[in-house]
């Protein structure tokens, strides 16, 4: 391939909705890291907002390579193929709009792209100082991201390969945009750089939710992992088996039985059906119980140290 030259090394582009507070707070950490210049884009995609969004961007679009694009209409998930549609850099980022980024986020980024990776991904880890983590093929990758695939935040694509997969035509109804464009970049070219650690710090989303949790992260993921070619059936099983350990057992804790639930706007319709479908067979999903009072049991071993570090206290 020919070499091409881009307006600027990375653009991040920031698909957002009625979240003009939390905005506002990630791009003020983007454009206050030591290393924003010119040669840096933010590219602001207004999923038709209803709340002060369009006036707290007239600030920011006074800089030159801050743009803001909004949509006449909410078109959902087809928000995140136009955020990327807009970018002119050699990278594209993908950063939610509640997601302030840490200090040496961008020095971080151009380490990673160095070494001339089709995705940089960032995997979210709190106590841990950021490491690089390279795979070569698919199934190392999906080893690696596990259900983490699924986070918009994660992804870094390089601009050439992702025009290359017409990511624009892609579906965008199964609410896992950001998976398939990845299996798609990563099957023309496989070369994929972690970056672990704490990079970002979520705000939280007040009532997150507003669709069938159950129905997309395990039908429509574990059905864009199937039908993928690419990815071997041993992966795909382990993969299975880490999402109903990892992920679904904390949601069904957190939706059904938490105090915590009503924090929450998810859809459940159907969810019983949707966890039997898939896993109906696998042992693993009757030590559910098993699991949550082994969770219950290490919450109350924890209150009781505090509580007795509380009393100690002069």
């Amino acid at each position: 391939m020919a070499c091409m030259t881009y307006k600027y090394w990375l653009s991040i582009c920031i698909p957002t909705y009625n979240r003009f507070d939390s905005l506002k707070k990630t791009i003020d950490s983007i454009i206050s890291q030591e290393g924003f210049d010119n040669s840096i884009e933010i590219i602001i995609s207004d999923n038709a907002s209803s709340d002060n969004t369009s006036n707290i961007l007239q600030y920011y679009i006074k800089y030159p390579n801050i743009k803001y694009y909004r949509n006449k209409d909410n078109l959902l998930d087809y928000n995140f193929i136009l955020a990327l549609s807009y970018a002119n850099g050699e990278y594209i980022k993908l950063l939610s709009d509640n997601k302030p980024v840490c200090r040496n986020f961008l020095s971080n980024i151009k380490k990673a792209i160095a070494k001339k990776p089709s995705i940089i991904f960032h995997k979210l880890s709190a106590n841990q100082s950021i490491k690089f983590l390279e795979t070569n093929t698919i199934n190392d990758f999906i080893k690696n991201a596990s259900f983490y695939s699924t986070w918009l935040i994660a992804y870094t694509f390089r601009k050439d390969i992702l025009d290359n997969i017409n990511y624009k035509n892609i579906d965008y109804t199964s609410r896992l945009v950001q998976t398939i464009i990845a299996l798609k970049v990563l099957e023309d070219n496989p070369k994929c750089l972690f970056i672990i650690g704490k990079s970002m710090i979520d705000l939280g989303a007040n009532g997150k939710g507003g669709y069938n949790i159950f129905e997309v992260f395990i039908n429509n993921y574990l059905s864009i992992l199937k039908n993928n070619k690419s990815i071997s059936k041993y992966a795909f099983f382990n993969e299975k088996n880490k999402l109903l350990i990892y992920f679904i057992f904390d949601w069904l804790w957190i939706l059904l039985l938490s105090r915590n639930r009503r924090s929450y706007s998810f859809d459940l319709k159907g969810w019983g059906i949707i966890l039997m479908k898939n896993y109906w067979y696998n042992p693993i999903l009757y030590m559910f119980p098993f699991y949550e009072g082994l969770r219950w049991l290490q919450n109350r071993m924890r209150l009781i140290k505090l509580e007795r570090t509380v009393v100690k206290s002069p």
